[in-house]
């Protein structure tokens, strides 16, 4: 099994790595300085061999945290990281998202984009390096086209991907803006709708 991981920042199986991108230091040190200037968000950096957060994050937070980040590392300073930035999880109050997604989308512009992925969850990605580019990468590497690909998603982070293979699945509870580029619709994530989707394709043939 080969994960695509960070918004398709980081490429791997078990045993080798075939792709990774990264935020430059200057990037990473800027925008964790300005992030820490906004109020009532939570942030992680989500670095190559860990997640860092501040001993100062909401322990609650953390703790959720962890159930996602199996290595989340808590510092007294960002400066202490060592490692390769490849995204920032961002926290929010549900109904400030969309704020936040404008203000980030000005504030980065060219550094970082936002994208959401639902319940005040926001990423600030690489610019170009989201699940497409990793998919499309990964196709090159195994000379799989993206016409032959599907993908499943129910959040913003999900969109480019679900319109660059050939078949694109949305969760019944995506969404609107997922629901409205999938080219199928399955079961929600209650109702197992991403083995719903499987099963009746490999029915099918």
């Amino acid at each position: 099994m080969i994960f695509v991981a960070e918004n398709g920042a980081y490429i791997r199986d078990t045993e080798h790595i075939y792709n990774v991108e990264s935020f430059d230091d200057t990037t990473v040190n800027e925008m964790l300085t300005e992030l820490q200037d906004i109020p009532d968000i939570q942030i992680l950096a989500c670095g190559q061999e860990s997640a860092y957060t501040l001993n100062t994050t909401d322990p609650a937070h953390v703790e959720e945290a962890r159930h996602y980040y199996h290595h989340l590392a808590v510092i007294d300073n960002y400066a202490q990281m060592d490692d390769n930035i490849l995204k920032f999880a961002i926290t929010c109050p549900v109904p400030q998202t969309q704020a936040l997604i404008k203000d980030f989308t000005d504030r980065f512009a060219g550094r970082a984009v936002p994208t959401s992925s639902g319940h005040g969850d926001i990423d600030l990605i690489q610019p170009g390096i989201n699940k497409a580019y990793g998919l499309t990468h990964l196709g090159q590497r195994l000379g799989i086209s993206l016409d032959d690909m599907a993908a499943f998603g129910d959040g913003g982070n999900d969109i480019e991907m679900l319109q660059a293979v050939g078949t694109g699945v949305a969760m019944a509870n995506a969404q609107p803006d997922v629901l409205a580029v999938a080219n199928h619709v399955t079961g929600n994530n209650e109702d197992q709708g991403v083995l719903q989707f499987i099963a009746n394709e490999l029915a099918r043939r």
